[in-house]
């Protein structure tokens, strides 16, 4: 796993996301069970605005593997804003608000930060 997630790391953060998701798909063949390469999957495919793939590994995967990761419950939300549902926005805001209590304040900042920029845009 290690060779293709840094390769995968570097590709996004260079934005070849195409390549980045190319080599997520081989990190995520050798080790399934990994929560942290479907929330890098799931990002690099909202960057290719690839929305379905991005819930898919957010809901079928990542949140499976760990029910309280926060960073799953966050993209999720970003998801669900960029697909213009709020109703699921706030779905997924309050649950990852549930789930991890003692960050509710950086949640409550994560999730104003989104709704401001998207009405920027």
């Amino acid at each position: 796993m290690g060779t293709f997630k840094k390769q995968a790391n570097a590709a996004f953060k260079r934005g070849e996301y195409e390549k980045a998701l190319t080599l997520y798909n081989k990190a995520i063949e050798q080790i399934k069970d990994c929560c942290l390469l479907y929330n890098n999957r799931a990002l690099t495919c909202i960057h290719l605005n690839l929305y379905s793939k991005a819930k898919e590994d957010l809901t079928e995967w990542a949140l499976r593997l760990n029910e309280d990761c926060l960073k799953s419950w966050l993209l999720l939300a970003k998801v669900h804003l960029l697909e213009n549902n709020l109703e699921e926005f706030h779905k997924a805001i309050a649950e990852a608000t549930k789930r991890n209590p003692d960050d509710s304040d950086f949640i409550k900042g994560y999730a104003n930060q989104l709704l401001q920029n998207e009405k920027s845009e």
